[in-house]
């Protein structure tokens, strides 16, 4: 999990492990584990790997962050087993209250399994 953030925090923008800090400003990204994906035989765990998420926020839907990321999560592969894909593009309205309106706000998630 280390190679996933040292290559976000690498981008340049303001990365947050697991939920972004209330009034965080797009461009950000959100990353975390979500669980495991292990191989198991004869009662032990042969192979063993994470699952995760990646989120981008961001204003623009030609953000060069997205590219980015993908470009990142392809170079991981050469150093450890990952797969991924670009799980959902979705539109955030604000929440919590009673206008649900778009909010300019774009979201992309990335769903990854990486070798543990």
């Amino acid at each position: 999990m280390e190679d996933i953030k040292q290559f976000l925090t690498a981008l340049g923008v303001q990365v947050y492990p697991m939920h972004a800090e209330p009034g965080a400003k797009p461009p950000y990204i959100v990353y975390g584990l979500d669980g495991a994906d292990d191989f198991a035989a004869d009662g032990i765990h042969a192979e063993k790997a994470e699952t995760g998420t990646i989120d981008l926020y961001t204003q623009d839907m030609l953000d060069p962050l997205k590219q980015k990321i993908e470009n990142g999560l392809d170079s991981l592969a050469g150093n450890r087993t990952i797969a991924w894909y670009l799980n959902s593009v979705q539109t955030e309205t604000e929440a919590g209250t009673q206008k649900s309106g778009y909010t300019g706000l774009l979201h992309f998630e990335w769903v990854f399994e990486i070798g543990a």
